[in-house]
């Protein structure tokens, strides 16, 4: 009966991780859709279209209101030299932003990566990291 109970205290445990994991996942691929949704409408000339980072969030502003709000979930918060991101209308970013990390709960960097010229939003991910 122990045995049983111990068993399934660490399978829990094991499916809790990976819910976590896959939170995690989903908010960084909702990230770089907002980057990609804030680079297209700058490059069709709405440059009213931007997003304020904050540490554990990010909210994207589009004609001075706000458009959509995310929170990250279990501590994970982003390091990025700007708090304000936008895209010239030829595409590349404003202020030659490179990387975008993000420091997962499990002490995991991810990172999101702005092509200084073309502003393409790349995101590492699976087996190509």
């Amino acid at each position: 009966m122990s045995l049983v109970i111990i068993v399934t205290s660490i399978a829990y445990t094991n499916i809790n991780v990976d819910i976590i994991k896959k939170k995690e996942d989903l908010q960084i691929q909702e990230l770089v859709s907002d980057l990609r949704f804030v680079r297209s409408q700058n490059i069709m000339g709405n440059n009213a279209v931007y997003i304020i980072q904050d540490e554990n969030s990010y909210t994207i502003r589009k004609d001075g209101d706000v458009y959509k709000t995310v929170e990250f979930v279990n501590g994970m918060h982003i390091k990025c030299a700007l708090i304000y991101l936008e895209f010239d209308t030829d595409g590349s970013p404003k202020n030659n932003l490179g990387t975008i990390y993000i420091n997962r709960n499990d002490s995991s960097i991810e990172e999101i990566t702005l092509v200084p010229i073309s502003g393409r939003v790349l995101y590492k991910e699976g087996i190509y990291q």
